[in-house]
This record gives structure tokens, sequence and C-alpha cells, in this order.
């Protein structure tokens, strides 16, 4: 709680005061990002079924990582969209916990809409599939330029763009 005071500028008893402890201001932290992009989900997603009954798998995605791409730029995000995605990928308790209190009914929906997208779609690969898009995700947060060191230079920059097209299509043909 003193380094992260310390680095946030404020006083450490005010940190305290607000927080009590540690696991309160990381529950806090997860609750109010996922709570955000929870609904900047839905709402992308519940638009795409009203706007058109039946969805594409593609569309679909599409919004999964568009809010990806949103975390990562609105107000230098990066760090806190880093935290997000290690939450999701972590065995410890505390992770866990958030994961199931504030990440998964999010993740359930997703896996509905894919099973809807793609008549005959088990659940079992529709979680598969979320989890596959869910590592795409992670690795697009990593920023250490891997893609582009393993492709011999195909991948440049900043490669989310890239990746996610070529997830979302490499997606399609796996089902």
């Amino acid at each position: 709680m003193r380094e992260i005071a310390k680095q946030s500028g404020i006083l450490q008893a005010l940190l305290h005061y607000h927080f009590r402890t540690k696991e309160r201001l990381f529950d806090e932290v997860i609750r109010r990002r996922a709570a955000a992009i929870s609904a900047s989900h839905e709402r992308l997603v519940d638009k795409l079924f009203v706007e058109n009954d039946n969805p594409s798998l593609e569309q679909i995605l599409g919004v999964f990582f568009s809010t990806s791409n949103v975390a990562r730029s609105s107000s230098g995000n990066v760090p806190c969209s880093q935290l997000m995605t290690s939450v999701q990928m972590r065995a410890d308790e505390p992770s866990k916990a958030v994961t199931d209190k504030y990440l998964n009914d999010i993740a359930r929906a997703f896996t509905e809409a894919f099973r809807i997208c793609v008549p005959g779609l088990s659940l079992d690969d529709a979680v598969l599939g979320y989890l596959l898009a869910v590592g795409v995700r992670a690795y697009t947060h990593t920023q250490n330029e891997r893609a582009s060191r393993l492709s011999g230079g195909a991948y440049g920059g900043d490669v989310l763009e890239q990746i996610v097209m070529k997830a979302i299509q490499f997606t399609r043909v796996c089902t």
C-alpha cells in the first residue's frame, strides 16, 4: 500500500481510509474496469443482434476485440488492460475470485453469442473459442514485438489490428 500511495502521489492514510487493504483496492480496480469493458461489450453485442437477426461470428469477435483496442487507447490504459488480461489468466485465489465475480457473466454472454452464430457449436467448443480469443487479446497487450520477431518482420509496430483480423479469419476456419 505504501508503494501504491507513493506512485499515485497520495497519502498512504488516504488509501487505507478508502480501501483498508490492498485486496479491497485490487477488487475495486478490477470491478471498475470490468464494469466499463463489460458494459461496452454488452451494448455492442446487443446492437449487433438488433441490427441483424443473425450476426456473424466475425462480427461478434470484432466486438470482443474492439473493446480491447478501446481499453488500450483510452487514457493511456495499457497497464490497466494488461492487468485485466493477466488477472484472467492467473491461478491465485484473489485473481480467480475477481474473475468469477466480475468477468464470467460477459464471458458466458460471448460463448452464448458464439453458439447462436455457429449453429451446432457445443458449449465446450464455444468456451474453447472464447479462451482462444482471450489468449489472442492477451498477446496484443504484451507489446513485446514478438509477432514481428517470429514472422521475420511481417508484423510491425502496433500489431493489434493485424492480429485481430487474422484471429477472426482463423477462428472462422476452425469452426
